[in-house]
């Protein structure tokens, strides 16, 4: 079992939000060298809106070149605080990604 902490700040967040804080923790459980579940708690301080938790839990498979995360993510700001033009990104939702590790290529300098 892995455990982290993130510590943010922003002197000028997104749509004019202001300063921002974010402090969160992060779990990681290895079942198998290429399977995790994972786990992350949160908060967001913000000076022009509204300050939120926020949640996520899921798991990650590893290969050699990519990997694939499935989340389930969410807050707990109600749909008319989410400051979005549309209020269901707000709501808890399933998230995947994939991600690519691409080996390293340097640069030659010109002729």
């Amino acid at each position: 079992l892995a455990y982290a902490g993130e510590v943010s700040w922003t002197p000028e967040a997104s749509y004019r939000a202001g300063v921002n804080w974010r402090l969160a923790g992060l779990a990681e459980y290895q079942l198998t060298p290429r399977v995790a579940l994972t786990a992350k708690l949160g908060e967001v301080w913000t000076h022009r809106g509204p300050d939120r938790l926020f949640y996520e839990v899921g798991g990650k498979v590893s290969g050699k070149t990519a990997a694939f995360e499935l989340r389930y993510v969410g807050t707990d700001l109600e749909p008319a605080q989410c400051g979005f033009l549309r209020n269901d990104w707000c709501s808890p939702a399933l998230v995947g990604a994939v991600t690519f590790n691409l080996p390293y290529l340097p640069l030659r300098p010109g002729p």
